[in-house]
């Protein structure tokens, strides 16, 4: 759970903004014609893909078997890697 806060705390709001799972609940709101897009979308499942971050990147993978619903997932990690290491040091390894 450390490691999921101090990501979440570098992570670009505008990332989690493109997962999946998140764009698919605010197209739900809107199909559903919400005037608040965010309508009812907790941020479990708006910061979840960095809690898979923080559990991919503890265990220093560098390749994590996922289906093809978790790619995203896996690119995310690499993504929010990527910044840390560049923002404080290289820390993670980028998984594939």
């Amino acid at each position: 759970m450390e490691l999921n806060w101090i990501l979440t705390c570098i992570t670009a709001k505008g990332l989690m903004n493109r997962a999946h799972a998140y764009k698919a609940a605010v197209q739900d709101n809107l199909n559903n014609g919400q005037e608040d897009q965010d309508h009812q979308i907790e941020m479990g499942l708006y910061s979840y893909p960095i809690l898979m971050t923080a559990d991919i990147l503890m265990f220093k993978a560098n390749e994590v078997p996922v289906g093809r619903d978790q790619i995203q997932h896996v690119e995310m990690a690499r993504d929010i890697a990527g910044r840390f290491n560049h923002r404080f040091k290289e820390v993670f390894t980028l998984p594939k």
